[in-house]
């Protein structure tokens, strides 16, 4: 079961690679998010979305505890979360999903209140958390640069 539960919150192993692990989660899962995302209904998006934050906020719990590592840097499976919802309303286009790739990692870096809180707090649904409000910021600035554009004369 410990297998299991690293490997779905690790995104089968990306979560290993070093450094960055939280980038190559969140680049990883934009590029295959990309591909099927834009495709599925909206009710279908909330109900993956809340299936993956529950599953990663018990799994990445019971790891941190087991490892007594604070966010171990294997578990990306907020980043995946954070993506899914940063780009919920894109279409298949590219460089949208580049765009929200960048603001996503922007925002979870620079974590702002209150996701600063639940980043130094211990526990799976802290862990999940912090990049979930991030990604609010991230989902918010990524459409509003995308209505600017729709606008530009260029």
């Amino acid at each position: 079961m410990r297998f299991l539960s690293q490997l779905f919150v690790s995104f089968l192993g990306v979560g290993y690679i070093r450094p960055f692990s939280a980038s190559w989660g969140s680049l990883v899962s934009g590029i295959v998010l990309f591909f099927f995302w834009p495709a599925l209904e909206i009710w279908i998006k909330l109900v993956v979305v809340l299936a993956v934050f529950f599953l990663g906020s018990v799994m990445s719990g019971r790891l941190e505890r087991d490892e007594h590592i604070h966010d171990p840097h294997f578990i990306v499976i907020d980043e995946v979360v954070g993506m899914m919802i940063t780009c919920f309303f894109l279409p298949q286009v590219w460089w949208q999903w580049l765009i929200g790739f960048v603001l996503f990692r922007v925002f979870d870096v620079w974590k702002f209140w209150p996701a600063s809180v639940f980043d130094e707090e211990s526990g799976g649904l802290a862990i999940m958390l912090d990049d979930v409000i991030m990604a609010l910021p991230a989902l918010i600035s990524l459409h509003f640069i995308l209505i600017l554009a729709s606008h530009s004369p260029f």
